[in-house]
């Protein structure tokens, strides 16, 4: 037997530019709310039309400007509720728009989570980055241990605006990670994925993410991911409802076809940008192009993050 009494909480961290929830990010927040009390923040003014949007599934939204990227949406939410309201729950989850899904029920990822009773934090996958392991930052969950701490306490005070994105990565998304294994927290990944999840993200999946990145749709990585003919894999391998992936397409690129995509400049310029990674540290050696690995050696007896399960 399953036990799905676990009371939880997720903080939301959303952002767009033009002020606007798009669909995807409704959908998800609607499967969010099966499993947990959702309160929503959104790093930019929000008219009240667009919190309407959301108004069944969240406990509350709010929108203003903090440029504290998604650590900041989740602190600021957390000064808003109090600690003390935190308290009321067993579970915490962290989580933002870069995601699409889920793509298939929501509780089959709940009920593994449950099943392992060994992680006191775990996340979708681990990611190396600046020298260290760490798990990525889209969709966490904290047991009450954590979220309680004096640890996590001064971790959250600890965020302010950085000068880049590199910053708030190194000291916020891995410097989470770092925090919860110099404590001795059991830190584990739900799935068990060794390769670039924008890259790979096919094999991403049906090793059995529950999420896809936004990020594989935009236009520096659309070329690199190869995420053309991303709709017939979607139908194939999930019940997701793609329409809501073509309205974001759609919407991001401003009606730009696929066809015209291949001669915008700005899609060329990103796709070039990142086409060539290499790598060369203590841990990790890593020369790519175009997607492609002609070198990926990594030391993954470095990682101090378990798989769920084992």
């Amino acid at each position: 037997m399953i036990r799905r009494n676990v009371k939880r909480i997720c903080l939301f961290a959303g952002y767009n530019s033009d002020e606007i929830i798009e669909d995807y990010v409704v959908y998800l927040i609607e499967k969010l709310s099966l499993i947990s009390d959702v309160y929503y923040l959104s790093d930019n003014n929000l008219p009240d039309n667009e919190k309407s949007k959301i108004a069944p599934y969240v406990k509350a939204a709010y929108g203003f400007k903090h440029e504290k990227y998604d650590f900041g949406s989740w602190q600021e939410l957390i000064n808003i509720l109090g600690w003390e309201k935190l308290e009321e729950y067993d579970e915490l989850i962290l989580t933002n728009d870069s995601i699409m899904g889920p793509l298939y029920n929501i509780q089959i990822l709940i009920d593994k989570t449950i099943l392992d009773e060994e992680w006191q934090a775990c996340g979708i996958n681990y990611a190396y980055d600046y020298h260290s392991w760490h798990l990525s930052s889209y969709f966490l969950i904290l047991k009450k241990e954590v979220f309680t701490s004096y640890m996590f306490k001064e971790y959250i005070k600890s965020i302010k605006k950085e000068k880049s994105v590199e910053n708030v990565i190194e000291n916020y998304e891995i410097g989470l990670s770092r925090l919860l294994i110099q404590s001795g927290y059991n830190v584990k990944s739900i799935v068990d994925f060794k390769k670039n999840i924008y890259i790979s993200w096919r094999k991403f999946l049906i090793k059995g993410s529950p999420f896809i990145k936004k990020k594989v749709f935009s236009y520096e990585l659309f070329f690199l991911s190869r995420a053309f003919g991303w709709s017939f894999f979607l139908k194939k391998y999930t019940n997701f409802n793609i329409n809501l992936i073509k309205k974001h397409i759609k919407y991001f690129y401003k009606n730009t076809s696929y066809a015209r995509l291949l001669f915008n400049k700005n899609f060329w310029k990103y796709a070039l940008k990142g086409a060539l990674k290499i790598v060369m540290e203590e841990d990790r050696k890593v020369i790519r192009i175009f997607g492609i690995y002609l070198l990926n050696r990594v030391n993954y007896e470095t990682n101090k993050i378990k798989i769920m399960g084992k």
